[in-house]
């Protein structure tokens, strides 16, 4: 019987969307003024317009109240944490084709013919059984299908997913690093709010 990859990444996390061009154009973002721009400028939040992918109206947060903030960092924070674990499903994800693309190249090589091997069924159960062909393996090329394949045509199937997932990885990290700057953006604006209007706009925000 031909070999198992049985390497399968995440092909949910592995669509995570490549960053805009122009990081301060990216819908629900803090545009903070640049060096060409008015130091005394307040920031901005852009926020998106419905049926729109980027643009939409740009807010000062020096005009949201304590309580808008807060909401406001509610948001990111759940934004963050979800792309957080994205980027770690993809990471997980490209490991594995890595780990799937090592034992591809090194297969033929390695694996005898006349010795028994396991045969994954499941990730936990395996059963015994012989190498047909040591050149050729079955690789799940996702959602529940299966094609077999030459080990040349294997290692370049992996090697161009694992190329996939650095750029997804890649794009979301600009994503997630964009995204914790504009929180404690909001962090720093909601704390000076916080300590100019006294204990009970304090107790306010945090009820929020």
């Amino acid at each position: 019987m031909p070999r198992s990859a049985n390497c399968r990444g995440n092909s949910g996390a592995s669509t995570a969307p490549h960053p805009p061009p122009g990081a301060h154009t990216v819908p629900g973002l803090i545009t903070a003024p640049s060096k060409s721009q008015d130091h005394h400028r307040s920031p901005t939040l852009t926020m998106a317009s419905q049926g729109r992918q980027q643009g939409g109206e740009q807010i000062s947060l020096d005009t949201l109240t304590a309580p808008q903030l807060s909401a406001v960092k509610k948001q990111l924070d759940e934004e963050v944490e979800h792309l957080s674990q994205s980027y770690a499903q993809l990471a997980a994800a490209q490991s594995k084709f890595k780990e799937c693309l090592r034992v591809v190249k090194s297969g033929s090589e390695t694996f005898d013919e006349k010795k028994p091997i396991l045969v994954p069924l499941t990730n936990s159960l395996y059963v015994k059984g012989r190498m047909a062909d040591p050149d050729k393996v079955i690789v799940d090329v996702g959602t529940g299908f299966y094609v077999e394949k030459d080990t040349k045509s294997a290692a370049e199937f992996y090697e161009a997913k694992v190329k996939e997932l650095a750029a997804n990885i890649q794009g979301l990290e600009g994503i997630v690093q964009a995204k914790t700057q504009n929180l404690r953006l909001v962090e720093e604006v909601l704390r000076q709010k916080v300590l100019a209007a006294g204990p009970a706009a304090g107790q306010a925000a945090q009820a929020s």
